[in-house]
């Protein structure tokens, strides 16, 4: 039976014009296309692992028997990917890198942090999981868990992605260590019974990271994408790329915050109630828009939840530090 093998590499330098493939015999190797690429058509895998790919030159080998031809196409392929300063994907096996992968910025207890954040209601966690990994899987693979388990330190290895998604459904707190750079995925299932602070619980999803990371551009990119894409997967009402404190605490919702962030997304209710969602947002789905810093949308007062005068010496926030706003939507 007739056997295609696709070729992608992926690389920081452009093939020149006299750039062609060697002679095979008994098969058929084609250049598919030889072209610029943007940050939105790049792997994650890719995109987030070196910096400065801009080209894809992509070719098949087919109507080949047996190991030679194959082997002689590979070896090609993993020349050319070094030559051009790339990453060859090839079908059926590992991403190779040809070139020097972007180093993690450095992570202690003093390293500044970035949290990308998603407030939803009305959709429950339980059947948002299997999506939500898919998201992940495809837009920020280092999110993905290293380690999980019901409590710290998690004592479960990630291996079998089914497995991941049976253990969140039955489980109302799971604990989740992601990947390098990403450190955590935390999980706030308003579903949760035990809980006994008073107020007004919402779903959030959040992902921390060292806020070093927002200088990469191929990082920056990917993580305003991905509060889009999570935004729009959840229903979510607000969500936000905070570089520090936010000015919500977990998933206690009390209003607006004052501080929206590098990059926030409003959804319903708050998009009909805040005219420039409609009029200067980047609308990325019914009801939903996107702004970035520093072309945020003016929020009216009575949406906002204000931050109180803190006691000195405390570096936890709570949300009796914020007031609530005087027009919430969201409702227990």
């Amino acid at each position: 039976m007739s056997q295609t093998i696709d070729f992608k590499i992926w690389s920081k330098l452009s093939p020149d014009d006299e750039w062609r493939l060697p002679k095979i015999n008994d098969c058929r190797l084609e250049l598919i296309e030889k072209r610029e690429v943007s940050f939105d058509e790049i792997p994650a895998n890719i995109l987030l692992s070196v910096g400065g790919i801009k080209y894809l030159t992509a070719f098949s080998l087919s109507d080949f028997e047996g190991e030679s031809a194959l082997g002689y196409a590979k070896k090609f392929a993993l020349k050319a990917a070094d030559a051009l300063e790339g990453a060859l994907e090839m079908s059926g096996e590992e991403t190779v890198f040809c070139t020097e992968k972007l180093i993690p910025p450095a992570l202690n207890e003093y390293t500044p942090m970035l949290t990308l954040s998603v407030w939803f209601d009305g959709k429950s966690f339980r059947e948002l999981y299997g999506e939500i990994v898919a998201l992940l899987e495809r837009e920020l693979p280092a999110a993905l868990p290293s380690k999980f388990g019901e409590k710290m330190p998690p004592d479960r290895e990630y291996s079998d992605r089914s497995e991941f998604i049976e253990f969140l459904e039955n489980t109302p707190a799971p604990v989740w260590y992601a990947q390098r750079p990403v450190t955590h995925v935390h999980v706030g299932d308003c579903e949760r019974a035990e809980v006994k602070r008073e107020g007004l619980r919402t779903n959030r999803i959040s992902i921390r990271m060292p806020d070093a990371l927002y200088e990469i551009e191929e990082w920056k990119f990917a993580m305003r994408r991905l509060l889009k894409s999570l935004t729009v997967l959840t229903g979510g009402f607000f969500g936000q790329i905070s570089r520090g404190e936010s000015g919500v605490v977990s998933w206690w919702w009390q209003g607006v915050p004052l501080e929206l962030g590098v990059a926030c997304t409003f959804g319903e209710p708050y998009f009909s109630l805040i005219p420039d969602c409609a009029e200067k947002g980047e609308l990325i789905g019914e009801g939903c828009a996107y702004f970035e810093e520093p072309y945020g949308p003016y929020v009216p007062t009575e949406l906002v939840s204000m931050p109180k005068k803190r006691i000195g010496g405390r570096e936890r926030l709570y949300p009796d530090d914020f007031s609530v706003a005087a027009n919430m939507p969201i409702k227990k």
